[in-house]
């Protein structure tokens, strides 16, 4: 099923060696991404492709670079088909190396049957993809795309295979496709899809990095704030822990640097719980060099449900946990069958296997089993 061929026997030597100078150059020189992709596709065999950054707890994808798609199409994948394509599945069950056709992950008569097929991608003239998992953390998969005009075959996917370590290695130099050198913003760029917030601060209490969740969340908690790119901490017996496990990473005493702090609300009752992480012992004390990563969570706030793990322990189909993400939104068999364009009969059959496999009796059953994995129930 899974391709890791990693040479470029069925490329042409020059056009092999042009396209992976062309691979680093990128990583350094952003601007160059959407055109190396075309070559990437006219050497796979594909007319178009998309190079993107899926997010697990968030069950969405955002599209860092694109060749050969109209815009109108992209626009209507994002809006309307992205949720019921066949690889909405394939971070949970595929790991950083795997390259995958449509047929390694649904059954292929069943795709051309559903709505995805009949609605995005044949219309487009295309009738398969690859997908090749490029980065993979419990926070994010950087992921390569590419559409056929004919159904994958082997050579297609040793094409694809001949990139993806070169791919994976200008990724990761490029931090995750934040395409900038700023410390602060490869920093931001890394962090975005967390759902937990995180700052990093420096001696004086400066902030050197923040992502979005934590700009959300500081306003949770009275007196923690952001003030002229400075952290301020509330007059309290808790902000009085957190300026105490900061100044104690900056002065290198890592003892006595990490704490775990429970904030109360603006409002009064339960706030954030924040924990306060120690970096590597400064070399100077500096204003340019972060000492302490701050992470801010709602403990009231669900969890997302470590999903890959329940796939892995029922041994669960893409084709099934495709059905129990749409379940986990609370949409009922017939929603599932006329989202996904496909009969009763091929759902009620998934939904079966789901319940043999997990014990459960329907889907309240199920969905209060996932949730209890996670401690949301």
């Amino acid at each position: 099923m899974h391709s890791h061929i990693g040479t470029a026997a069925e490329l042409p030597v020059q056009t092999f060696s042009a396209i992976v100078g062309d691979i680093y150059q990128c990583a350094l020189d952003p601007t160059g991404w959407s055109k190396l992709l075309e070559h990437i596709c006219q050497a796979v065999g594909g007319p178009a492709g998309s190079i993107g950054v899926f997010h697990p707890g968030e069950l969405r994808s955002v599209i860092e670079a694109e060749t050969g798609t109209d815009p109108e199409w992209q626009r209507r994948l994002h809006e309307e088909y992205a949720a019921i394509g066949p690889f909405v599945a394939a971070p949970l069950h595929f790991q950083a190396g795997d390259i995958l056709s449509v047929g390694d992950v649904i059954d292929y008569d069943e795709f051309v049957d559903g709505r995805f097929y009949k609605e995005w991608v044949a219309p487009q003239g295309w009738s398969d993809s690859i997908l090749s998992i490029l980065v993979k953390s419990p926070d994010h998969l950087a992921f390569l795309g590419v559409s056929l005009v004919e159904r994958a075959t082997a050579e297609h996917k040793a094409r694809v295979a001949a990139f993806v370590p070169h791919l994976a290695r200008a990724i990761r130099i490029s931090h995750l496709l934040g395409f900038t050198a700023a410390k602060a913003a490869d920093l931001e760029a890394a962090v975005a899809g967390l759902m937990t917030g995180m700052i990093l601060v420096d001696a004086e209490f400066a902030v050197r990095g923040i992502n979005p969740a934590a700009e959300r969340l500081i306003g949770e908690v009275a007196g923690l704030s952001i003030h002229d790119h400075r952290l301020r901490v509330p007059a309290t017996d808790a902000g009085a822990q957190l300026s105490a496990a900061v100044t104690a990473g900056a002065e290198g005493r890592l003892d006595r640097a990490g704490a775990t702090i429970l904030f109360s609300g603006a409002a009064g009752g339960l706030g954030l719980l924040v924990h306060v992480i120690p970096l590597a012992k400064p070399r100077a004390r500096s204003n340019e060099q972060a000492v302490a990563a701050i992470f801010l969570k709602n403990p009231a706030a669900p969890s997302q449900p470590p999903l890959e793990a329940f796939v892995q322990r029922f041994a669960l189909t893409p084709s099934e946990t495709r059905v129990l993400l749409a379940i986990m939104e609370g949409k009922s068999p017939r929603d599932i069958a006329a989202s996904q364009g496909v009969g009763m009969p091929t759902v009620r059959t998934h939904l079966h296997r789901l319940y043999d496999k997990t014990g459960t009796s329907g889907q309240a059953d199920i969905v209060r089993l996932v949730a209890s994995v996670s401690g949301t129930i």
